[in-house]
């Protein structure tokens, strides 16, 4: 019986191993960006895609201005992309610090089978912010 177990345990743990580092692959909770002036993209972040929805899911947390003053600002947008930088979505989406869930942003036929989504983000003004945003590639 205790040589049974002995050879559990170790498959056990490998198997939790496993999962927990393939749901993080999927999943970006909770990142600080910076946003540009003049609503220029940021870098892409990369998630991974199941490839099983036809949806990736993004939120804002939280959005200020980057150098103090006054929080004036709710909203930023977010759009995704492929490897090249062409857009996978339809539209370029606007996500509030205000909603309590995710956005889901709808991928275009032709890009479904893509592994990766690429995240993009940027200023609903002009004026350089920083914000808390979280993403998943679904």
């Amino acid at each position: 019986m205790k040589a049974k177990i002995k050879r559990i345990i170790p498959v056990f743990l490998i198997v939790l191993a496993i999962m927990g580092t393939g749901i993080s692959t999927y999943a970006a909770s909770k990142v600080s960006i910076t946003l540009a002036a003049n609503q220029a993209w940021t870098k892409t972040y990369a998630a991974s895609r199941s490839k099983q929805n036809s949806d990736v899911l993004a939120r804002c947390h939280s959005v200020y201005p980057r150098y103090g003053g006054t929080d004036n600002f709710q909203k930023i947008q977010c759009r995704i992309v492929d490897g090249a930088g062409t857009q996978m979505c339809y539209e370029v989406v606007t996500l509030s610090e205000t909603a309590t869930g995710n956005t889901s942003i709808p991928i275009r036929n032709g890009f479904l089978n893509a592994s990766t989504a690429y995240f993009q983000f940027r200023g609903n003004t002009s004026s350089a912010a920083n914000a808390v945003v979280s993403y998943y590639g679904n």
